[in-house]
């Protein structure tokens, strides 16, 4: 096998496609470099319309509210359609804008979702292992 036909099934990395919507799964670890780097990779698609499911970095200490602001900072640079945060790390940021909708758990996202009909195109699912986003797959997949 090629390195360039590897495809990831373990929640780093991982493209998956439902229906016409393409997304990128890397709900293994966060930390800001990762964070960072996973936003540049993903701004740097072609995509017309993306947008970014991201959960909280946990572990940082008295950094934390620092860099969870520098990442929706850096979210507002790329131009995302839609940034969603999950987590209280993220909930707790004061950085504010009509594409930043902000959630405590991920329970409150999905009913969310079920009550508004967003249309995506390329999404970037990222956060810490401890917030399982991933449990959002079965959940978009039934969409």
């Amino acid at each position: 096998m090629l390195l360039s036909e590897y495809q990831s099934e373990n929640n780093r990395s991982q493209k998956l496609k439902i229906g016409n919507v393409e997304y990128v799964l890397d709900a293994y670890n966060a930390n800001p470099s990762s964070m960072e780097a996973a936003l540049k990779a993903f701004s740097e698609n072609k995509s017309n319309s993306k947008t970014v499911i991201l959960g909280d970095m946990l572990e940082l200490g008295i950094y934390s509210k620092e860099e969870h602001e520098n990442i929706l900072k850096l979210c507002l640079e790329y131009k995302f359609n839609n940034i969603f945060t999950i987590g209280n790390h993220f909930n707790t940021t004061s950085i504010k804008a009509k594409e930043i909708i902000k959630f405590e758990r991920i329970e409150v996202f999905k009913k969310y979702l079920k009550k508004q009909n967003i249309l995506f195109d390329f999404v970037l699912i990222k956060g810490s292992r401890a917030l399982k986003l991933e449990d959002l797959i079965p959940f978009l997949k039934s969409k």
